[in-house]
């Protein structure tokens, strides 16, 4: 099943929705329905964006990645972009005449800008980007143009900017953590497992990453213990669920990392539980679907978030979504808005939309 590091979305005016749909007012996460369509469900809405558009339906379980106005998706080897503001799909692999991403590639997008770079592995095994700017599309090789290890066949991709510097993370046969980065004009690459002498990711480990103060990298190991990577005057590691004395997360759990008001990495153990690893003066964990009552995860769900930070009071709004048996995406949601009522809900009967199909992703907006 294909994950998607999921990714941040920031607001500055509030919605207007209905009296239920008031306690997780910016919910909305993208997934593929049983006949392999795309969704936009929301808390007041569904919307399929494969008859919206008039493309053809990518094959199930394709990843899908979505940025402020734009949401990308594999078909056949190509990369799609649906432009949420005009309904239109575009094949940028056709514009740009990019190689084809292999057919259990992952995808991961950040802007630069006002324009998308959108990351993928190619069928030779590369990290390539299609990406925007001014003068049009263009593709870019960059593990090949800097002579970097080769990614793992199917290793999960997780990117993030930093200023005028880009990064892109992967997984090698070996189980190492590696990253492409763009820095003082150039691109380079660098082991980050053996910089910081840190435990290898187990075979199937799921990759996201945060940018907070500084770069955080998290993975899982051979014990289902999630492991952070950081930067601080050179790499180092921290067990996260050991110094948070954590439940072990269940083999092949998605990993979902972001800051609001603290910063927080989520994973499901055994039981389908949500974890919330949280650092605040130290590392603790809380069982999000215990506290907030929510149905847990069927086994071998996907994983989403959005967080979003609207400026006004300030608040945050968080929303964590998984699948439940039956199909439907349960939402934990929070806030530290007085007037929204944290808990959970099945977002998929409360918007009325499709269920998801087996083996889909999900992912959650970012702007």
């Amino acid at each position: 099943m294909k994950r998607t590091p999921l990714l941040l979305l920031t607001a500055v005016t509030l919605l207007v929705v209905s009296p239920l749909a008031a306690q997780t007012p910016y919910a909305t996460v993208f997934y593929q329905d049983s006949s392999n369509h795309i969704h936009d469900a929301s808390s007041a809405s569904d919307s399929d964006l494969t008859n919206l558009t008039g493309a053809s339906a990518p094959a199930s379980g394709t990843p899908i990645v979505q940025y402020g106005t734009y949401v990308a998706y594999l078909n056949s080897g190509d990369l799609h972009v649906i432009n949420l503001s005009g309904n239109t799909d575009t094949d940028r692999t056709s514009q740009t005449s990019a190689t084809a991403a292999a057919s259990n590639s992952h995808l991961t997008m950040f802007y630069n800008g006002s324009y998308p770079y959108i990351w993928y592995q190619d069928t030779n095994g590369y990290i390539e980007v299609i990406w925007q700017d001014g003068g049009g599309f263009h593709v870019s090789n960059i593990s090949s143009s800097v002579s970097a290890p080769a990614a793992v066949s199917g290793t999960p991709l997780t990117s993030y900017k930093s200023g005028n510097d880009f990064y892109v993370d992967y997984l090698t046969s070996t189980g190492h953590v590696d990253v492409l980065y763009y820095d003082s004009g150039s691109w380079h690459y660098q082991d980050l497992t053996s910089a910081a002498s840190a435990p290898s990711a187990v075979t199937g480990s799921d990759l996201t990453s945060d940018r907070t103060t500084t770069n955080y990298i998290y993975y899982l190991d051979s014990s289902g213990n999630v492991i952070a990577l950081y930067y601080s005057a050179g790499w180092h590691y921290t067990n996260l669920t050991s110094a948070a004395s954590a439940p072990a997360a269940v083999s092949g759990s998605p990993l979902s990392a972001f800051t609001d008001a603290n910063q927080s990495v989520i994973y499901l153990d055994s039981s389908g539980n949500a974890q919330d690893l949280v650092y605040s003066a130290g590392w603790s964990v809380t069982n999000l679907t215990s506290v907030y009552s929510a149905t847990a995860a069927e086994s071998g769900s996907p994983m989403a978030f959005s967080t979003i930070f609207t400026g006004i009071g300030p608040y945050h709004y968080t929303d964590i979504y998984y699948v439940i048996s039956g199909g439907d995406v349960e939402d934990i949601f929070h806030s530290d808005d007085p007037d929204v009522t944290s808990g959970s809900i099945d977002l998929t009967t409360l918007a009325s939309a499709a269920t998801v199909g087996s083996g889909s992703a999900l992912a959650g907006p970012r702007n």
